[in-house]
């Protein structure tokens, strides 16, 4: 994440999939605004029928930076967990990994646009603290101090697994509190963090319709 101005990226073309995602109104969501200028946004999803935790590692670990096959037609895994909103992801492993997407210590890039829109563009690096069945946290720096984390929690549940989210974008240098709340409400203002809610209802909420089948399509996955 930079202190500078989100760049204008150029927006895909939609794929057409063959299901309807999710409402917002599916989810909890909740914003706060938080002392010392941070702001955070939490989001209860609806529990992923047919997915396991076990799926969502295989999904950030490895299918998330190929391709996935759709009614015979063959799709960047990144679209289409966002057929809309995505544009482009790539990834820096770190010398221990062994897997061709997140890992602790890869760098994950991301390019997208919230509700389709370019005014909400986000082209941010993040590196990968953790991944494992208990979640996945990645987190931003600004020239070496924290300044965004982001943290998806799995719990498995009857028929699928309960999946929260919770972003929050603040630093703890201190001194600068009124400096960062100004960097904060300018990069992640209430009516974007709005757009955000609904975006990653719908990413999170995708889960459900493509990962079992290509799970269990794919030969590496073991779980």
């Amino acid at each position: 994440m930079s202190l500078k101005s989100q760049p204008r990226l150029q927006l895909l073309p939609p794929l057409t999939l063959p299901w309807h995602m999710k409402d917002v109104s599916t989810a909890k969501t909740r914003l706060e605004n938080l002392p010392g200028g941070f702001k955070q946004m939490i989001i209860q999803h609806e529990l992923l029928r047919g997915v396991t935790p076990a799926m969502l590692v295989h999904w950030f670990t490895h299918l998330l930076a190929g391709q996935l096959t759709i009614d015979g037609n063959h799709y960047p895994a990144y679209r289409v967990w966002h057929p809309n909103d995505h544009i482009a992801v790539n990834f820096t492993k770190s010398r221990s990994s062994d897997v061709p997407g997140c890992s602790p210590k890869a760098i994950i890039h991301i390019q997208e646009c919230f509700g389709a829109n370019p005014d909400y563009a986000v082209d941010n690096r993040m590196c990968v603290e953790r991944i494992d069945e208990m979640g996945i946290t990645l987190r931003a720096d600004i020239l070496g101090v924290e300044y965004a984390r982001l943290e998806h929690r799995f719990l498995e549940g009857l028929g699928g697994t309960h999946y929260i989210s919770q972003l929050r974008i603040g630093t703890m240098l201190p001194g600068i509190s009124p400096f960062a709340r100004r960097q904060v409400e300018r990069l992640m203002p209430d009516h974007k963090a709005r757009a955000w809610f609904r975006h990653n209802v719908e990413e999170v909420g995708n889960f459900q319709f493509f990962l079992p089948e290509a799970c269990a399509r794919d030969p590496q996955f073991c779980g």
